[in-house]
């Protein structure tokens, strides 16, 4: 059995953000929206965050306390949702009861979706659409077939 080794998958797709970075004259920026203190979503949050930057991305971190409203949130939500210099949103997930996940859902841009959880890239992934958005585990997943 053969061992598939990523490091070099990894560098070369990190050298392509870096020069898009160069190129376009633009960092793209994840805004990360955190809602609550679990240990295990700030210890990934974390990793998500070393990943992306040394990739050349920048990161924003907004977090709400546990107990937050949903106005309060969606409050956040719609200041990233609209933000031109904010590329991409990751919102932990689940999310407590009281706030509305359908709601969120409904007024996310599907090219700001970094999960792929909206309709629209729910319903282009199903129907092979090439123009939506994939989850960035399964569009790993691909680059790792294609390179091996």
């Amino acid at each position: 059995m053969e061992e598939l080794r990523g490091k070099e998958l990894v560098e070369k797709i990190k050298a392509e953000c870096l020069g898009f970075v160069q190129e376009h004259h633009c960092i793209p920026t994840l805004a990360v929206l955190r809602v609550g203190e679990k240990e295990s979503d700030i210890a990934y949050e974390q990793s998500v965050k070393k990943r992306f930057q040394g990739f050349g991305l920048e990161v924003k971190d907004y977090h709400l306390d546990a107990n937050c409203s949903n106005e309060e949130f969606m409050k956040v939500f719609r200041f990233l949702n609209d933000d031109p210099e904010i590329h991409g949103i990751l919102v932990f997930r689940p999310l407590p009861k009281q706030i509305n996940e359908e709601e969120m859902l409904r007024y996310m841009k599907k090219e700001k979706d970094l999960d792929g959880i909206t309709r629209e890239n729910l319903a282009g992934l199903l129907l092979q659409d090439e123009k939506c958005l994939c989850t960035l585990y399964c569009r790993g997943g691909y680059a790792a077939l294609q390179a091996f």
